[in-house]
């Protein structure tokens, strides 16, 4: 009863949110609605792996305050943008701005078709087979030292992980991670993916794919792929397709994100949520995974578990942060001990839930809703503070994503914290992080190159 008064309060207020919005792509709508699945997964996880049966009173609350200060961050924004002009043309008429021609940096008309000169393709090719080829002996290199035994790439890949940040921090204070020059390159190569994403979509919605350059595009974002499952990246293949989705979505429909997207393409819809599930549940054993468990059970576990094992969180005590913004502020913490300023790291999951499965299958969990890690650390108020500053944040990029291309392409890299940030805390650990800065660089490198190419095409042709 308790998952069904939380799904219904959650529906209601998508309602007023759609009514008032009436945008199903926006960071807002998108958030209710994952966290409506969360619960729904969870109350589904009842007949298998959840024995969690009723959720608590503080639990729910919990849920409901997450949503609802998310939603407070987008009115905050609207009061913002009402009371003061900061459309892309005022910026273009500041005086100190102008020096930067931010022409440049934020307009790209939609309208236009966009292709990329052959030379630049063959040199993301080149460079991610280069990342592939080195990244490959580190990640062979750490596998080593956990005890891979030389057989199978799975094999590999599971021994690396067992060493990775994700559990422990002991290899990682001892040196034993992924070179960082190699990590850069691979973070360069996320970017490329992104960006090629974009121009296979645009091709697609331009109906110009009958070219060579469209399997080039396809074959960099392939290469990605498998450069992604190096480290069991599976997750990272999710946010790829999601970015395809979002864009073609966003592109497609040029403002008009209603409902009658869904009544329209309804079909096609329930195809690609059915084709992702199967392939997410299909590609574990690539990314040095396994289970027992059917594909009801492990996918309602995947992405329901958050709401059992947050009840479970909060029906006992623990110890109070070490430091400020112990779980919150983990991607901070990293940066500061890369560059040797602090001496404290923590792995990502401190805590495990198990979770037994009616075949007996073990199901562990370390994901607590990103409302967890808040709590920790600074209690009640931290949920609403935090869960504000990530839906401002997400609302503004996304205004401003209506009006940039460029900014467009670099909100579709994070689009999935939107979805995922019901699962675990994403938006201070992986955005909030000079990763996303140095993204945000390399993309406008990117699009510099794809102007440049426009316009000596335009010129050409005179």
């Amino acid at each position: 009863m308790t998952y069904a008064i939380t799904i219904f309060i959650l529906l209601i207020f998508l309602y007023f949110v759609y009514k008032k919005e009436n945008d199903l792509l926006s960071p807002v709508s998108i958030y209710t609605l994952s966290m409506i699945i969360c619960v729904l997964c969870s109350f589904i996880g009842t007949t298998s792996w959840n024995d969690v049966r009723t959720i608590k009173f503080k639990t729910i609350v919990i849920i409901i305050i997450s949503v609802f200060s998310f939603s407070l961050g987008k009115l905050l924004l609207n009061r913002l943008l009402k009371k003061k002009d900061i459309s892309l043309n005022s910026i273009k008429k500041n005086k100190k701005l102008k020096r930067f021609n931010v022409d440049k940096f934020l307009i790209i008309n939609n309208n236009q078709k966009y292709d990329l000169d052959l030379k630049y393709i063959i040199l993301q090719i080149l460079f991610i087979t280069i990342t592939f080829i080195l990244l490959y002996n580190e990640v062979k290199r750490i596998a080593l030292i956990a005890g891979y035994d030389g057989i199978g790439f799975g094999n590999m890949v599971n021994k690396f992980r067992d060493l990775s940040i994700l559990y422990t921090t002991e290899f990682v204070k001892n040196g034993q991670n992924i070179n960082i020059v190699v990590s850069q390159m691979r973070k360069i190569c996320e970017v490329f993916c992104f960006f090629n994403i974009f121009l296979l979509t645009k091709k697609i919605i331009d109906k110009d794919v009958k070219n060579y350059k469209t399997l080039l595009y396809l074959f960099i974002i392939f290469l990605c792929i498998l450069l992604s499952l190096l480290t069991g990246g599976r997750m990272q293949i999710f946010i790829y397709i999601i970015a395809f989705i979002f864009l073609f979505i966003f592109l497609k429909f040029k403002g008009d994100y209603s409902i009658n997207i869904i009544k329209k393409y309804f079909k096609q819809l329930i195809l690609i949520f059915v084709a992702l599930i199967c392939g997410f549940y299909i590609l574990l054993p690539l990314s040095g995974r396994s289970t027992n468990s059917d594909l009801i059970s492990y996918i309602s576990f995947y992405f329901g578990a958050s709401v059992p094992s947050l009840d479970k969180y909060l029906s006992v005590e623990h110890e109070e942060p070490k430091y400020f913004g112990e779980e919150t502020l983990r991607g901070i913490q990293t940066v500061l001990y890369k560059f040797k300023i602090t001496d404290e790291i923590q792995p990502i999951s401190k805590e495990w839930i198990n979770y037994t499965d009616k075949k007996g299958n073990t199901l562990s969990s370390n994901i607590f809703t990103s409302a967890k890690r808040y709590y920790h650390d600074f209690g009640f108020a931290g949920v609403v503070i935090c869960q504000i500053l990530f839906g401002f944040t997400f609302e503004f990029i996304y205004y401003l994503a209506k009006k940039s291309n460029y900014i467009l392409v670099f909100f579709s890299m994070y689009y999935y914290m939107c979805i995922d940030q019901i699962r675990d805390e994403l938006f201070f650990a992986n955005f909030v992080h000079i990763n996303a800065v140095f993204k945000f660089l390399v993309l406008f490198v990117l699009f510099i190159f794809l102007k440049t190419v426009k316009k000596r095409k335009l010129k050409y042709e005179k």
